[in-house]
């Protein structure tokens, strides 16, 4: 397994990562776009205009967006006015739990990993981007 090339580790490692960040978020009970919901609304995102173009670049991915949100309302996570929405109390300490859960998750990745490893890791692999993307 050690000769495979680069390639076959780079999805690789990218398939365990969002199976293991999907686990984590389903210890809430939400999933990825639900996540990205929470996040926005707590960055300060108050209309459905503001959270369709904050999370249009994930717009293919998951289930629509109004269902997610309807399903954050649901829980009590958010709240949905005629004209704005809103993290709730409990959503923003769901947020804040999945926050130190994710922390944790993190550094679950990258343990036995130095810093000066990580970022030589993320160096080259932003190299490798920049040199496929020449001539897209």
């Amino acid at each position: 397994m050690t000769d495979r090339p680069i390639g076959w580790w780079i999805k690789h490692v990218d398939q365990l990562i969002e199976e293991s960040f999907d686990r984590v978020l389903a210890g809430e009970g939400i999933g990825r776009k639900h996540w990205r919901v929470l996040n926005a609304l707590a960055g300060g995102v108050t209309t459905l205009p503001e959270l369709d173009r904050a999370l249009a670049p994930f717009r293919e991915a998951g289930p629509d967006l109004t269902v997610v949100l309807e399903q954050l309302v649901s829980r009590g996570w958010a709240r949905r006015t005629a004209s704005r929405l809103s993290l709730t109390q409990s959503g923003a300490a769901a947020r804040e739990r999945l926050v130190k859960a994710i922390a944790a998750h993190r550094g679950r990745v990258t343990e036995g990993i130095d810093q000066r490893s990580q970022r030589a890791t993320v160096a080259i692999l932003r190299q490798i981007a920049r040199n496929l993307a020449v001539g897209r």
